[in-house]
């Protein structure tokens, strides 16, 4: 088990695609809309993911106002199969939903076509967040794909930023990566249908990993808080040196 000290925790801020870093003293939780922990002897001589070469011509990628894509790749995860993750942020000023469209092709035959969800599923991106998704590629032989990202229905769960995560620990066993803690409500009202989303980055801040899970108690009064335990294994949990929590809910 590595404990994760908050006292000692650095925050990152993810500004389209560049990442700055905050050095940031606690003697409690930090509630920014998402959490950014190191991982105790994780750095750069870790080694990072080989993306699988993307068939030629690249994937014609549709993105509508307000969201912006602001990471995506391909990797090849560690149970052999090939994945895509990314994170879509929202640029505008209401929280919004997101819709996810990908297919693939093989001259004029559909070899696949599906949707994606942003992580924790079922939420809404808050104005100024950004949210993971994840999706693989079919065994089928393929040439070409697509991608369409677009605003839907917004959801009343939520970015909620008086969720605070506190005494998050990670643990590695049977190939996963596990996020632990506690997460406190510091709002004066009941924070509803909580989750938490987890997305890790290697040592150069790719993407490497993404999952989510459910609180102890899906409702968490004002001043209460719930343990989580969170095991992230989409794509290459065993690369990542940084990870990000993501805290969602619902209030009336």
């Amino acid at each position: 088990m590595i404990p994760l000290k908050l006292a000692t925790v650095v925050l990152f801020l993810s500004l389209g695609m560049g990442v700055f870093a905050w050095a940031a003293q606690s003697t409690g939780a930090q509630s920014p809309y998402r959490l950014y922990f190191p991982v105790s002897g994780r750095d750069s001589t870790s080694p990072t993911p080989t993306p699988s070469p993307s068939p030629t011509p690249g994937p014609p990628v549709t993105i509508d106002s307000p969201l912006e894509l602001v990471s995506f790749r391909d990797l090849v995860a560690a149970n052999g199969s090939r994945v895509y993750l990314g994170e879509v942020k929202n640029k505008g000023i209401e929280r919004t939903g997101v819709s996810i469209r990908y297919g693939y092709f093989r001259g004029t035959t559909i070899v696949q076509s599906g949707g994606a969800v942003i992580l924790p599923p079922s939420t809404s991106i808050a104005a100024g967040a950004k949210a993971p998704f994840q999706f693989y590629a079919p065994t089928e032989a393929w040439d070409r794909w697509e991608l369409a990202i677009k605003p839907a229905f917004a959801s009343r769960t939520t970015d909620d930023p008086l969720l605070s995560a506190v005494d998050v620990q990670v643990e590695e066993k049977w190939g996963a990566f596990y996020v632990k803690g506690e997460i406190r409500n510091v709002g004066s009202s009941a924070a509803k249908s909580v989750r938490v989303g987890v997305t890790g980055y290697d040592a150069e801040g790719q993407i490497v990993a993404v999952d989510y899970g459910l609180a102890a108690s899906s409702d968490i009064p004002e001043g209460m808080g719930a343990l989580f335990n969170v095991a992230v294994a989409t794509g290459r949990p065993q690369d990542i040196v940084t990870y990000q929590l993501r805290l969602v809910s619902f209030r009336d």
